[in-house]
């Protein structure tokens, strides 16, 4: 079966390359068409390769129909919306692929440096093309989500190929992640992450603390405050796992200590100074994400207390927003249809949760907590522009999406609570 999807895919190509090179305009490069043909080829390449990854038998085909639809949506949505958006920061990152990285100048703190030299390093291998580079990182994305699929079948006890296409085929997760950005890194370094969580709080290997140590590293090169924010959520999943009050009291010292130590780095990251006003600086990093027609209400912040009551809105806005209506173009419309059914499944969570779900499993705690401390780093900025909020939601999106269906689950009497899903 693989052979033949292969081998349909191949006889495919000349069409494809025709149908792509249509309007060399979608093309940034030099070539234009020639740009268009070797992108696609470059994407058949990685098609074909697929039955050669190290990933079960059973999934392979399901994989390669995942890449096949991936790389339609980059030629047929992506590409126009490149064209049409010629001020991205992809072209820039592009462009940078002939510039050798000063390596200096790189490591935590030096996300934008550091896709700059990871760029460079794909321009060694991959061929000089603007439309392979975007493939290359789908491709990136693709093995991300992979993990994140192997995630829920570690936490179930059993493998669900609704939650594996749920994933691959939703919309901003396919189209987010599949260009020259930041997104593709982050959704890889936080598969591999809440898979190796999962599997080692199942397993009781030590082993998936190395792929959790890697995915924090990853993740920390890119956007430093990612890295806080998984370690802060295991911080938390062996509080909620902690037996007894020395231990509990032993891990809030430790947190304690932890805190104090990173307070400096913490705000180096963020730009801020800690004799100024804390309130003044969040309302002016705030506002300098509030523009454009995406742009939301903005937040009055002058007081300390003015950061806590508009910080639930904020987390609100960063998860579930923007919803019918706030953007009207084409895709504010599509991600404002996600939005209205995330809702629907948070009512249905909010309907079905029990108090249970949390004492009973560890890791539901812990996966909460992620969401949470995410939706809090970025309340002040998402909410204040929803293009970028549909943007940064991708990174958390797929443990969101876990979460809400877990929570709102069917409850099946007389069924183990392990198996409850199963009947959902």
């Amino acid at each position: 079966m693989m052979a033949v999807a292969a081998a349909v895919l191949v006889l495919a190509i000349p069409r494809l390359i025709e149908f792509g090179a249509a309007d060399i305009l979608y093309a940034r490069a030099d070539g234009g068409a020639t740009d268009v043909a070797i992108g696609m080829l470059w994407a058949a390449l990685i098609a074909i390769s697929i039955p050669l990854w190290p990933v079960r038998r059973s999934m392979r085909m399901a994989l390669l129909w995942a890449w096949l639809l991936r790389i339609s949506l980059i030629f047929l949505v992506s590409m126009p919306y490149f064209h049409h958006y010629s001020f991205l920061d992809l072209f820039w990152y592009f462009d940078c692929r002939t510039i050798v990285p000063n390596w200096s100048n790189l490591g935590f703190g030096h996300g934008t440096e550091n896709l700059i030299a990871l760029v460079w390093m794909l321009a060694r291998v991959v061929p000089d093309s603007f439309t392979a580079l975007n493939v290359s990182f789908a491709a990136i994305a693709l093995i991300g989500m992979y993990w994140f699929w192997m995630a829920s079948e570690s936490f179930l006890g059993y493998p669900s190929r609704a939650i594996f296409y749920l994933l691959m085929a939703e919309p901003s997760l396919m189209f987010w992640t599949g260009m020259i950005g930041k997104e593709a890194i982050m959704i890889l370094a936080l598969g591999l992450y809440v898979y190796a969580v999962v599997a080692w709080w199942r397993s009781g290997c030590l082993r998936p603390l190395m792929q959790v140590a890697i995915g924090v590293f990853l993740a920390g090169l890119i956007r430093t405050w990612l890295a806080g924010i998984m370690l802060g959520s295991m911080v938390v999943l062996f509080y909620a796992a902690a037996q007894g009050i020395r231990t509990r009291v032993i891990i809030t010292l430790a947190i304690v200590v932890a805190v104090r130590a990173a307070l400096p780095f913490f705000l180096q990251m963020f730009a801020l100074q800690a004799e100024q006003d804390l309130t003044e600086q969040v309302a002016d990093i705030s506002g300098g994400f509030h523009g454009g027609g995406s742009a939301g209400v903005a937040f009055a912040l002058y007081r300390p207390i003015d950061l806590i009551t508009n910080a639930p809105w904020g987390m609100f806005s960063a998860l579930f927003r923007p919803l019918p209506g706030d953007v009207l173009n084409p895709f504010g419309l599509v991600a404002s249809g996600e939005s209205a059914l995330m809702l629907v499944l948070l009512l249905r969570a909010l309907k079905r949760i029990r108090l249970r779900d949390f004492l009973d499993d560890p890791l539901v705690t812990w996966a909460l907590a992620l969401v949470l401390l995410w939706a809090l780093i970025y309340a002040f900025v998402s909410s204040q522009n929803f293009g970028t909020a549909v943007r940064y939601r991708v990174q958390i999106l797929p443990m969101l999406l876990g979460l809400l269906l877990y929570l709102g689950r069917a409850r099946t009497r007389g069924l183990p609570h392990k198996l409850e899903s199963e009947h959902a």
